[in-house]
């Protein structure tokens, strides 16, 4: 079911312009949330940034390639089954659609209660910004620019009577305050009659349909687009200008739907959320039915196949990623050779090696611990990293559930940037400040670890300082505030070269619990080698784990050397290089 659906919302790519971490925390989308995967890998390889989608799954990424192309082609050949997505896509809008369009203020009718002096002064704006009276738009401006980011497309509303001149002015008036464009092209093809006055009479809102709405402008496909309005009040005029272009959320100065929730979004009720079931239950059954128009064609060539999971996928996805290189010839290779399971294949991308399904197979017989990146399916039981690979993480079960993020950045180095580029991504991004897309597994902490405070308490931390397994990087920050020099590297990337003998203090912390044995014996040796004659490094580990390991992963580790700090559930050890 989830390949099945993933499928026909990949197709549908646009509804995922809508914040994604929102929508996972909502109930309306738990119908279709487990299809997310499959549609943010099409997202992805669109070029649209990972921060914008969430975490990619690289597991579903050759389906969808296949689906994306057999129902294209499907499309070309039969019109009525273009039809069919088409309706599909602005069903599934429909429910999607609603948490992106926000209001910068709270409006309140004096049918619900006293209003205070704010409240008065709001709904005063609202009304004023129907005939851009200057000091409304003023004040809209203020409130609104916070929610615009630089270089958004502004769309003005056009009214009921088909007028974009109010709204055209406050989309202006936006635009110059954050170096965003306006696009005033959207038309309405017939009167309609305005919400505000069908609320008045107690008739339903106008659908969708019914705002008769056209886009008669560029493609915005890859924008971020704001529909500009004075006031919401029940979120359809927004719904059916973005059903017009494609794409876009909806700003309004005034936001008069309710009740709300914590989050200034309009909570929805019991009664709503089991409408928004029974439409996805609706969306469901024709994705299945669409489905089974295109058969096996959109299938993986394996996927009725009765091996493990992961069988196959490295060639297809080494061959996915590289169509993503068109014009490149010689410059971008699928590589191969023989593992224990069965033949294994990596890309090869300007003469660097990228895999990013070697774990997948056990141990290949190739050098996969030398390559710069490597994928983990987190939903397995188990991440298999082969030796060969020094800094390699294996996280427990209490870090493999879902939000925390996926174990690989190869689609943000590959599909977001150029094959000349590749080598500078990758020196850049272990660079960062906090590492953030290949440390996502790792704990996330508001302040320094309690390590770290206890060493810094006795004077320990001088010097330059590198912090050895960063994770987030949240250490590294801490020492930045405290005026230290430091360089922050996270052993997930991969084997790097990191300058010998040249820091005062290493710290690596709770690296060593997580790693297996022969691969701690390295890592002390790589900590060694880094220390500046007279220097130290501080290895922490965990002490709460022993005798008896955590899910299978965490490893008890005692050293010899001396302990230079111990606390609650941790001890550290001074190694002198």
């Amino acid at each position: 079911m989830r390949d099945r659906i993933g499928l026909l919302l990949a197709l549908t790519a646009d509804l995922f312009w809508v914040s994604v971490p929102a929508l996972l925390s909502r109930k309306r989308t738990k119908t279709l949330a487990r299809a997310r995967h499959a549609a943010m890998s099409t997202l992805y390889a669109q070029g649209i940034p990972q921060g914008r989608i969430g975490d990619v799954f690289q597991r579903d990424t050759s389906t969808v390639s296949y689906g994306v192309k057999a129902a294209r082609s499907l499309a070309r050949r039969d019109p009525g089954y273009a039809e069919k997505l088409e309706r599909l896509r602005r069903s599934a809008l429909q429910i999607f659609a609603g948490p992106a369009h926000r209001g910068a203020v709270r409006y309140v009718s004096p049918r619900a209660r006293t209003l205070n002096a704010k409240e008065r002064s709001n709904r005063e704006t609202a009304y004023a910004l129907k005939t851009a009276e200057p000091a409304a738009v003023k004040k809209a401006t203020a409130a609104m620019k916070g929610k615009v980011k630089r270089g958004s497309a502004l769309i003005p509303i056009p009214d009921s009577t088909g007028s974009t001149v109010a709204n055209l002015l406050l989309a202006q008036s936006l635009a110059r305050a954050t170096n965003s464009q306006v696009l005033d092209s959207l038309r309405r093809t017939r009167w309609t009659p305005s919400n505000r006055q069908r609320h008045m009479s107690g008739d339903a809102p106008l659908t969708v349909e019914e705002h008769f709405m056209v886009w008669r402008g560029p493609s915005l496909a890859g924008r971020e687009v704001l529909f500009i309005d004075n006031v919401i009040s029940t979120g359809s005029t927004f719904d059916a200008a973005r059903a017009a272009v494609g794409t876009g959320h909806g700003l309004a100065f005034a936001d008069a739907r309710g009740p709300w929730n914590g989050n200034f979004e309009p909570a929805q009720s019991g009664r709503a959320n089991r409408s928004l079931r029974s439409r996805a239950g609706q969306v469901r059954k024709e994705a299945e039915g669409i489905w089974r128009e295109i058969g096996p064609n959109a299938r993986h060539p394996d996927y009725r196949t009765k091996k493990k999971p992961a069988a196959g996928r490295c060639y297809q996805t080494a061959l996915w990623l590289r169509d993503k290189f068109p014009g490149h010839g010689r410059a971008v290779l699928v590589q191969g050779a023989e593992g224990s399971c069965k033949k294994h294949y990596w890309l090869r991308v300007g003469g660097v090696d990228v895999d990013i399904t070697g774990d997948q197979y056990g141990h290949p017989k190739v050098q996969v611990g030398e390559l710069p990146y490597q994928g983990k399916v987190r939903s397995w039981p188990k991440s298999r990293v082969p030796s060969g690979h020094p800094g390699a993480m294996m996280r427990g079960r209490a870090n493999r559930r879902k939000r925390r993020g996926q174990r690989f950045i190869l689609l943000e180095l590959i599909l977001a940037g150029r094959i000349g580029h590749l080598e500078r991504r990758m020196q850049k991004l272990e660079g960062r400040r906090n590492l953030h897309p290949a440390a996502r597994t790792a704990i996330t902490r508001k302040g320094a670890s309690a390590p770290l405070k206890k060493l810094w308490s006795q004077g320990n931390i001088r010097g330059s300082v590198l912090d050895f397994g960063a994770g987030r990087g949240g250490d590294a920050s801490w020492l930045r505030r405290k005026g230290q020099q430091v360089a922050a590297y996270d052993p997930h990337h991969g084997p790097t070269k990191l300058p010998r003998r040249q820091f005062d203090t290493v710290l690596c912390t709770y690296v060593l619990n997580v790693i297996p044995p022969k691969e701690q014996k390295h890592v002390l040796r790589e900590l060694r080698s880094l220390i500046k004659p007279g220097g130290t490094a501080y290895v922490t580990v965990r002490t709460d784990t022993c005798p008896a390991p955590v899910a299978g992963v965490q490893e008890c580790v005692k050293m010899g050397a001396p302990v230079a700090a111990s606390g609650s559930g941790f001890r550290t050890y001074k190694v002198i290089g």
